[in-house]
Protein backbone atom coordinates (compact mmCIF):
# COMPACT_ATOMS: atom_id res chain seq x y z
CA UNK A 1 0.00 0.00 0.00
CA UNK A 2 2.71 2.22 0.74
CA UNK A 3 4.00 2.14 -2.75
CA UNK A 4 0.45 2.58 -3.94
CA UNK A 5 0.66 5.59 -2.06
CA UNK A 6 4.08 7.10 -3.67
CA UNK A 7 2.35 6.61 -7.20
CA UNK A 8 -0.77 8.31 -6.20
CA UNK A 9 1.10 11.20 -5.36
CA UNK A 10 3.09 10.81 -8.13
CA UNK A 11 -0.15 10.90 -10.20
CA UNK A 12 -0.97 13.86 -8.02
CA UNK A 13 2.17 16.33 -8.43
CA UNK A 14 1.50 15.62 -12.31
CA UNK A 15 -1.97 17.04 -11.52
CA UNK A 16 -0.72 20.31 -9.74
CA UNK A 17 1.70 21.03 -12.56
CA UNK A 18 -1.33 21.37 -14.58
CA UNK A 19 -3.57 23.70 -12.18
CA UNK A 20 -5.40 21.05 -9.96
CA UNK A 21 -4.88 21.41 -6.45
CA UNK A 22 -8.10 19.69 -5.75
CA UNK A 23 -9.23 15.82 -6.73
CA UNK A 24 -12.71 14.07 -6.56
CA UNK A 25 -12.97 11.14 -4.38
CA UNK A 26 -13.95 9.66 -7.66
CA UNK A 27 -11.37 11.05 -9.73
CA UNK A 28 -9.11 9.86 -6.73
CA UNK A 29 -10.55 6.34 -6.78
CA UNK A 30 -10.00 6.29 -10.77
CA UNK A 31 -6.73 6.84 -10.77
CA UNK A 32 -5.83 4.10 -7.96
CA UNK A 33 -8.32 1.61 -10.81
CA UNK A 34 -5.96 2.75 -13.34
CA UNK A 35 -2.28 2.16 -10.92
CA UNK A 36 -4.15 -0.85 -9.89
CA UNK A 37 -4.32 -2.09 -13.51
CA UNK A 38 -1.02 -1.26 -14.00
CA UNK A 39 1.41 -2.56 -10.87
CA UNK A 40 -1.35 -4.34 -8.83
CA UNK A 41 -0.17 -8.17 -9.89
CA UNK A 42 3.58 -6.89 -10.08
CA UNK A 43 3.37 -5.20 -6.77
CA UNK A 44 1.14 -7.75 -4.82
CA UNK A 45 -1.81 -5.66 -3.71
CA UNK A 46 -4.25 -8.00 -5.49
CA UNK A 47 -3.89 -10.10 -3.17
CA UNK A 48 -4.60 -7.94 0.08
CA UNK A 49 -6.47 -5.35 -2.32
CA UNK A 50 -8.23 -7.04 -4.62
CA UNK A 51 -8.86 -5.24 -8.35
CA UNK A 52 -12.86 -5.11 -7.76
CA UNK A 53 -14.34 -2.27 -6.30
CA UNK A 54 -13.67 -2.86 -2.91
CA UNK A 55 -10.52 -3.14 -2.97
CA UNK A 56 -9.46 -0.13 -4.85
CA UNK A 57 -11.80 1.62 -3.30
CA UNK A 58 -9.76 0.44 0.37
CA UNK A 59 -5.92 0.89 -1.60
CA UNK A 60 -6.92 4.80 -2.28
CA UNK A 61 -8.59 5.23 1.22
CA UNK A 62 -5.62 3.73 2.45
CA UNK A 63 -3.02 5.57 0.47
CA UNK A 64 -4.97 8.98 0.51
CA UNK A 65 -5.04 8.43 4.55
CA UNK A 66 -1.20 7.88 4.42
CA UNK A 67 -0.76 10.67 2.37
CA UNK A 68 -2.65 12.73 4.56
CA UNK A 69 -0.60 11.24 7.38
CA UNK A 70 2.50 12.84 5.50
CA UNK A 71 0.80 16.52 4.94
CA UNK A 72 0.72 16.13 1.40
CA UNK A 73 -3.26 15.78 0.76
CA UNK A 74 -6.05 16.96 3.24
CA UNK A 75 -9.47 16.03 3.02
CA UNK A 76 -12.26 18.57 1.88
CA UNK A 77 -15.71 17.88 1.68
CA UNK A 78 -15.95 16.89 -2.10
CA UNK A 79 -12.27 14.68 -1.68
CA UNK A 80 -8.76 15.98 -1.29
CA UNK A 81 -7.25 19.11 -1.62
CA UNK A 82 -3.24 18.31 -3.30
CA UNK A 83 -0.43 20.44 -0.68
CA UNK A 84 2.38 21.75 -2.22
CA UNK A 85 4.54 19.47 -0.97
CA UNK A 86 3.61 16.63 -3.06
CA UNK A 87 5.74 18.12 -5.69
CA UNK A 88 8.71 16.23 -3.84
CA UNK A 89 7.14 13.38 -6.07
CA UNK A 90 7.27 14.62 -9.54
CA UNK A 91 6.83 11.92 -12.17
CA UNK A 92 9.21 9.75 -13.78
CA UNK A 93 9.64 6.88 -15.52
CA UNK A 94 10.80 3.29 -13.27
CA UNK A 95 14.67 3.65 -12.78
CA UNK A 96 15.02 7.10 -13.89
CA UNK A 97 17.70 9.41 -11.76
CA UNK A 98 16.06 11.20 -9.18
CA UNK A 99 15.68 14.87 -9.75
CA UNK A 100 18.53 16.97 -8.54
CA UNK A 101 18.56 20.96 -8.01
CA UNK A 102 21.24 22.83 -9.77
CA UNK A 103 22.47 25.67 -7.35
Amino acid sequence: MKHAAILLAEQLARRCERGGAEISAEDALALTRALHRDFGESCHWSKQYPADDDGCRRLCAEALDLLEGFGLVSSTASGWRVRPAVARFPPRSPGAPPRREVR
